[in-house]
């Protein structure tokens, strides 16, 4: 298994950014409903799958793994991938891709983001692991469809950082649904 990296050493990027205009609310109003879905840290960790940028809350992440084998579970959705033996954790391995319906791209440095929630662990399966962001609320937006795609239930909003858009997953709500598919099976 490949040495495992503590997110708190990820490298922090804190870049100046331009302010985002969010539909007709105050920058204080925005501020304020975004802080409801960020952890005390205020700081993301940020990730890509394909082309596209995505964060998750860095408090919901427990680890960063390598890419290893999982058990596949069958009668399972195609982005359940599996399971894996994470030192007498089980845990479920997602793949955003396929989830998000986006293609993968091979950056050469895969991983897994080890996440967890109300004591039930996921493995995001990711194509590279970007950095620890410092998040200025007022760059959020919580404008993300929710009616659509399966995965726009799972978004939670958009951050901006100079000319980058990176969509905020809400990992509380992934936990628990992956959670019933589990139970499920």
């Amino acid at each position: 298994m490949s040495e495992k990296p503590n997110p708190s050493n990820i490298e922090s990027k804190q870049s100046p950014v331009e302010p985002l205009k969010v539909n007709n609310h105050s920058e204080d109003e925005t501020a304020i409903s975004t802080l409801n879905f960020l952890d005390s840290s205020r700081r993301l960790l940020t990730f890509n799958i394909g082309q596209d940028q995505y964060a998750i809350p860095l408090l919901s992440v427990k680890e960063v793994i390598g890419k290893s084998e999982f058990t596949t579970v069958p009668n399972t959705p195609p982005y359940y991938s599996g399971l894996i033996n994470l030192r007498g954790q089980v845990v479920s391995i997602i793949d955003l891709s396929i989830m998000f319906e986006t293609k993968s791209i091979d950056y050469g440095e895969s991983s897994y983001i080890i996440c967890e929630h109300n004591n039930n662990y996921i493995g995001l399966s990711v194509d590279s692991v970007n950095s620890v962001l410092p998040v200025n609320t007022t760059e959020l937006c919580q404008d993300i469809p929710e009616e659509g795609k399966l995965h726009n239930r799972f978004l939670l909003g958009v951050y901006r950082q100079e000319n980058n858009i990176i969509i905020i997953i809400d990992i509380n709500k992934l936990c628990e649904y992956i959670k019933g598919i589990r139970e499920a099976v």
